[in-house]
This record gives structure tokens, C-alpha cells and sequence, in this order.
């Protein structure tokens, strides 16, 4: 399997000549993202939302446009990942966002027009998802496994409380910037994809309702038999802790 990276040419659109409006895709990790953003590029109207904030990926676009200033990177990136429209997306979880947020030139030359803001409501199967992509490196579909998942009780848990932390810093943000962010629920966009992405594109004054999702290269749902078994077992062992089951139940 091609390693994955947002440096892939599938995610390239047009040459965009113009300095096009920004938005913001807020998130978790393990909060269905990736499938979101996805669904977003598919459609060619809200450029491709992926990970350039992310250190890894900032460290190979400076290698690909043989530049060190994040400034000008962004401007080379807007030149490929804007779509005819004019909007630029950007895929954020608060770890990333948040040392941009330091970069005054940078955020001057984005302007962020909009935040879109997906989260999920089963905290729990989002911790026990990213557990199991901390260890296995199986952070998208497009990836290989490293290494087959231990389950761990201690780490689950920390994992649930760093994802309690990351929302409420998000919100915290959007409340002392008086933003509203357009807010997506996980388990609704799986249910209804079609109609939040309808919803997405009537706050953003699009006009679209053709939802194909005609996109080659669209991520894989990652739960398997694991998940529920870590569920029911880390449930059972929760409750054996008064304290801990009083925080999580």
C-alpha cells in the first residue's frame, strides 16, 4: 500500500491565481475528520481540508516548494488546494492550531472566514479509537498497520481525559472569539451525509445538490471487533474503581 500524505496530487486542483477565503475544519482526533474532509473534496467546491497545519506534514510542503517561510508556503498552497470558487480548507485539531495561533504573519495572511466544528458523542469509542491508532500507526485507511493493539485500561482512560481537555479548549476559543462554528455531529454525518453536507454548503452560500461523492481515494471506517471488545471490557473494569466510574458513567 502507497504510503499516505497530503502532499498526494489526487487532492490538486487547478492553478488558483487569486488569494481565496479560508475555513477552518475544527477537530478531535478520531472524530471523523478524515471521512468529513473527504466528503468535502469530493464535491471540487470546498478545496481540500487536510492537515497542513500538522508539523510533519509542514516540515515535507517546505521540501516540496523548497522553502523554509510558512507564509509563502501557505501562498503556494493556496495556488493548488483552492477550488474554482475560491475557498481554501484546512483540517485542525487544537494541538495543531494552536502554536499557529502564535504565528501573527501567518494568521494576518489566512483570515479564517469560517470554522466548521465536528465532533463526537460517543467520547468513549473515540478514546478507544485513538488508542488503537496510537499504537498501530492505523491513523487512516490508506495506511498499513505496525503493529496489532494491546488493550490498556490506564491508557484508554488518559485518552478519554486528553480528549475532554482538546474539546474544551476548542470551545473555549470559539466562546472568547464569538464564533459560531458550523457544528457537525460524527454520528449524524454517518447516518445523513448527504444532508450535512447540504447544510455545510447553505452557510457557505454554495449552491449544490448533487451529492455523488464521486472521489476515487475516500477513507475507510476503521471500527472492528476490537472496539467493542475494549468497550465491554474497559466498562467492566471502570466500574470497579468508584471514582473513575463516577467520572466516565
Amino acid at each position: 500500500m502507497q504510503k499516505w500524505s497530503t502532499l498526494r496530487p489526487e487532492y490538486d486542483f487547478p492553478k488558483y491565481k487569486d488569494k481565496p477565503s479560508i475555513y477552518l475544519l475544527a477537530s478531535t482526533p478520531r472524530s471523523g475528520s478524515h471521512y468529513l474532509a473527504h466528503l468535502l473534496i469530493s464535491t471540487q467546491l470546498l478545496g481540500a481540508p487536510l492537515e497542513y497545519f500538522h508539523h510533519h506534514e509542514i516540515i515535507e510542503w517546505k521540501k516540496y516548494f523548497h522553502c523554509d517561510d510558512l507564509c509563502d508556503l501557505f501562498r503556494k498552497l493556496f495556488s493548488m488546494r483552492s477550488s474554482s470558487n475560491g475557498w481554501f480548507g484546512i483540517k485542525s485539531h487544537w494541538s495543531q492550531y494552536e502554536g499557529i495561533l502564535k504565528n501573527q504573519n501567518l494568521g494576518s495572511l489566512l483570515g479564517i472566514k469560517q470554522y466548521i466544528y465536528i465532533e463526537r458523542n460517543d467520547l468513549l469509542a473515540q478514546a478507544i479509537s485513538l488508542e488503537i491508532a496510537l499504537q498501530s500507526n492505523y491513523w487512516i485507511s490508506f495506511q498499513n498497520k505496525i503493529s496489532e493493539p494491546e488493550y490498556r485500561f490506564d491508557r484508554i482512560y488518559k485518552r478519554l481525559c486528553d480528549l475532554r481537555t482538546e474539546k474544551r479548549k476548542w470551545d473555549l476559543f470559539f466562546m472568547k472569539n464569538k464564533i459560531l462554528p458550523i457544528r457537525v455531529i460524527y454520528e449524524d454525518l454517518l447516518l445523513e451525509p448527504n444532508l450535512i453536507v447540504q447544510t455545510i454548503f447553505h452557510k457557505f452560500n454554495i449552491s449544490y445538490t448533487q451529492m455523488n461523492f464521486g472521489f476515487d481515494h475516500m477513507p475507510q471506517r476503521q471500527n472492528s471487533a476490537i472496539n467493542i471488545q475494549w468497550r465491554e471490557k474497559f466498562i467492566t473494569d471502570a466500574k470497579k474503581d468508584p471514582a473513575i466510574n463516577q467520572i466516565i458513567f
